[in-house]
C-alpha cells in the first residue's frame, strides 16, 4: 500500500478481507479521502479511533465503508452486446430448461450495484418470454456487498433520465413516473418488481446459499477488476457449481480470463458452462506467441493492458515495464515483438525509448497516449521515429473498444515486422519549380501507418501544385499537431482545414480529426467541413465522404491515391471517382504498413494504377503536368 499511514492501512486490510476487494498502492488517494470524509461525518477523532471502530464485534460500519471503498457504477442496459446475445439464445435456454421438466429460468445478477442491470434484464425477459413462450416465467436474484445499493435497488426509484437510453418497447407498463415536484423520478412497477428480488451477498464467501441454487445465467460483470487471482479462482469455482450444465456467465468487457476448465469463451466476455469440474485454471501453450511487452508507469493502465491481452492464446504478455529505462532494458533482455509504449513516464520518455532503440532488434512499438493536445507533437515525432501507431489511453467506460482496438494493431504490428523497412525521408526532396494545369485536385486517403506515408509523398512533391485534400483517420487533438508538423517539414503550407476558406494553389488540407471534409462551389472552390454527418463508412472523418464528394465535381479534374490502412473506407469512393474519368492509385501490398483499404478499392476494380509508395508522387505529376 505504499506510503499511506499504518493504520489507514490496516483499514484497507479489514475491508479487502470482509470484501474481496483488492487495493493497491494506486488506491492510496481515493482510501484515505473516503475514510477521512467518513471520519469527520462521524464525529471522530481520528482515524485510530475509526480504526477501533471498525475492529468492534457486530459493528454496522463496515458495512458502510465497504460502500465507501468499492465502486458502483452502472447504467441502465449497459453492455448491450449482452443483452443482444441473451435474446438471441433464449429460445435455446428455454428448450434446455423444459427438457429438465421447468418452466421458469433463473438468474442471478451477482454485485448488481443499485439494480439498473437486474431491472433492465428484466424488461427484456418480459418482453421476449410473452413472444416466445407466455407460459415461461422467470425470477431474477440481484445481489451486493454494499447493503445500501440493495435498499436503493429493492425501492425501485430512479431518476427518469437514467433510462432515456431504454428502448420504449421495454419500458411501455413497467415504470411509474412522478408528476409535480417529482416529475423527475420513475418508480418500478409491480409487475415487474414480482420478477426481482434483491439481497447482500459476499462473493467471496464459497459456503453462501446463492451457490447452492441452480442458475441458467449469471452475470457478474465489472467485479473481478477488484479481485486478485486467487479471489478469482476461489469464486469461479463456486460460480462453476451453481450455473447449469451448458448455462452462461457473463463477464464486464473490462475483465478478462484465463480460460477455466468448466468454462468455454464464446463472445465479448461471455462463457458457457461445459460438464467439466474446475479444478484448476488450464495452462496454455505459450509457443509461438507474439511476445509484447507492457511498459508504463501507472500500475492502474499495465493492469488494465493486460487484462486486456492475457485470455488471448496468440499473445504471451513476457513482462512489465515501470518507467522509460526499465523499459528500455527489458526491451534488450526480453527481446519481444511488440511492445506497448506509454509517451509520458519518468527516467526516460517514450520518444526516447524508440529513438535509443537497439537497431538490431525487429520490436514494434504501439504508443499508448491520453491524446492530449500537448501529446499530439510528440505523438507525431515518435510516428517518424519509427513507432507502428498509436492508441487511446484506456478508461472503463470505453473497455470494449479500446481491447478490439489494441488487439488488432498488435496484430498488425506484429505482421509488419517481417516487411522490409525501406528508408525514410526526414527532409523535403523536391522540385523548386513544376508547371501544371488549372483547374484540377489532389485527394489523398490513409488510415494505419499513413501519418509517415503522407510525410513520405509531400516530402517529394515540387514548390507548386494543385490544392491536395488529405483525409487521414486521425483523434481530433491530433489532426492540428500532423498538420503543425507536416507544415515545418514542407515548404510549402500545409494546414488543417478550415470550413469555408477557398481553395488555394500550393497548399495541403489536411481533415480535422472527427469531422468530414468536401468541397462547395463552381469554378472557385472552397472547404465544406460537416459535423453534423455521423460516421461514414465506420469513420469520422472519412475516406469515402471526401471521394464521393469530389466524384460529383465537374468543374475540376481530380488525381485521387488511397494509402496503407486497415479497413475498406475510400474504396467505393475511389471506385465512384475512376467512374467519373478521374485518375486512381493505389499503394501496392509491399509498401503498405496494413494493405487493407487499398487492397479492397484494387479488388473493387476501383484502381488504375497499383504503385510501391516512393513511385505515386511521379505518377501524380505525370497526371497534372
Amino acid at each position: 500500500m505504499g506510503s499511506l499511514a499504518k493504520s489507514y492501512i490496516e483499514i484497507a486490510d479489514v475491508m479487502a478481507k470482509e470484501s474481496g476487494a483488492h487495493f493497491t498502492a494506486q488506491n492510496n488517494a481515493m482510501i484515505k479521502s473516503r475514510i477521512d470524509k467518513r471520519i469527520v461525518e462521524l464525529k471522530l477523532n481520528g482515524v485510530d479511533e475509526y480504526l477501533t471502530l471498525i475492529k468492534k464485534p457486530g459493528n454496522q460500519e463496515k458495512n458502510a465503508l465497504i460502500s465507501l471503498l468499492t465502486t458502483h457504477y452502472t447504467f441502465f442496459m449497459r453492455e448491450k452486446g449482452h443483452f443482444d446475445f441473451i435474446v438471441k439464445s433464449l429460445p435455446k435456454i428455454i428448450e434446455r430448461a423444459k427438457s429438465k421438466g421447468r418452466k421458469k429460468l433463473s438468474i442471478w445478477c451477482a454485485a448488481c450495484s443499485k439494480g439498473d442491470e437486474v431491472y433492465s434484464l428484466a424488461m427484456v425477459l418480459k418482453y421476449h418470454l410473452k413472444k416466445i413462450d407466455p407460459s415461461f416465467t422467470f425470477e431474477i436474484l440481484g445481489t451486493d456487498i454494499c447493503e445500501a445499493s440493495i435498499k436503493h435497488a429493492q425501492k425501485g426509484v430512479y431518476y427518469w433520465k437514467e433510462l432515456q437510453k431504454v428502448p420504449k418497447e421495454y419500458l411501455a407498463g413497467n415504470w411509474y413516473r412522478g408528476s409535480g415536484d417529482i416529475s423527475d423520478f420513475v418508480k418500478v412497477s409491480d409487475d415487474l418488481k414480482k420478477y426481482c428480488r434483491f439481497k447482500t451477498h459476499n462473493l467471496v464467501n464459497d459456503d453462501s446459499p446463492e451457490y447452492k441454487e441452480e442458475f441458467d445465467f449469471v452475470l457478474c460483470r465489472n467485479v473481478f477488476i477488484y479481485f486478485n487471482e486467487a479471489q478469482i479462482n476461489k469464486v469461479m469455482k463456486s460460480l462453476n457449481r451453481c450455473i447449469v450444465n451448458k448455462g452462461y456467465l457473463f463477464l464486464g468487457l473490462s475483465e478478462t480470463l484465463l480460460k477455466y476448465e468448466g468454462f468455454q469463451n464464446i463472445g465479448q466476455s461471455i462463457f458457457f458452462r461445459t460438464d467439466t469440474d474446475v479444478n484448476s485454471p488450464v495452462q496454455l501453450n505459450k509457443s509461438a506467441k507474439k511476445r509484447i511487452l507492457i511498459v508504463d508507469d501507472s500500475a492502474t493502465v499495465r493492469k488494465l493492458i493486460k487484462k486486456c491481452l492475457v485470455d488471448n492464446n496468440d499473445f504471451e504478455i513476457v513482462g512489465e515495464a515501470v518507467d522509460g529505462q526499465d523499459g528500455l532494458d527489458k526491451i534488450k533482455e526480453l527481446r519481444p515483438d511488440v511492445i506497448t509504449l506509454d509517451i509520458n513516464m519518468p527516467k526516460m520518455s517514450g520518444h526516447e525509448v524508440i529513438k535509443r532503440l537497439p537497431s538490431n532488434l525487429k520490436v514494434e512499438t504501439i504508443l499508448i497516449s491520453s491524446v492530449s493536445k500537448s501529446d499530439g507533437d510528440i505523438v507525431m515525432r515518435c510516428l517518424e521515429d519509427g513507432a507502428f501507431d498509436y492508441i487511446k489511453k484506456p478508461s472503463f467506460d470505453d473497455i470494449f473498444n479500446f481491447k478490439k482496438a489494441l488487439t488488432e494493431k498488435i496484430n498488425l504490428a506484429y505482421s509488419s515486422i517481417v516487411k522490409s523497412k525501406r528508408g525514410r525521408l526526414s527532409s523535403w526532396q523536391g522540385q523548386g519549380t513544376f508547371n501544371f494545369q488549372e483547374g484540377q485536385l489532389i485527394a489523398i486517403g490513409a488510415s494505419t501507418g499513413g501519418t509517415e506515408a503522407i510525410k513520405q509523398l509531400l516530402l517529394t512533391m515540387p514548390k507548386q501544385f494543385p490544392p491536395i485534400l488529405i483525409v487521414q483517420h486521425i483523434p481530433p487533438v491530433f489532426s492540428t499537431a500532423f498538420a503543425n508538423r507536416l507544415n515545418e517539414l514542407c515548404p510549402f503550407t500545409v494546414k488543417e482545414a478550415v470550413d469555408g476558406e477557398e481553395l488555394k494553389n500550393n497548399t495541403v488540407y489536411i481533415a480535422p480529426g472527427g469531422i468530414h471534409m468536401g468541397v462547395i462551389g463552381t469554378k472557385n472552390l472552397a472547404i465544406k467541413l460537416d459535423e453534423e454527418t455521423p460516421l461514414y463508412s465506420g469513420h469520422k472523418p472519412s475516406v469515402d465522404y471526401l471521394f464521393e464528394n469530389l466524384a460529383k465535381v465537374k468543374s475540376h479534374c481530380v488525381t485521387a491515391a488511397l494509402l496503407t490502412g486497415m479497413g475498406a473506407d475510400g474504396a467505393k469512393g475511389l471506385l465512384k471517382l475512376k467512374e467519373n474519368k478521374s485518375f486512381t492509385i493505389t499503394q501496392d501490398e509491399d509498401t503498405s504498413v496494413v494493405y487493407g483499404m487499398p487492397k479492397k478499392a484494387f479488388e473493387l476494380g476501383a484502381s488504375c494504377e497499383s504503385l510501391a509508395l516512393d513511385k505515386i508522387t511521379d505518377k501524380i505529376l505525370s497526371k497534372i503536368k
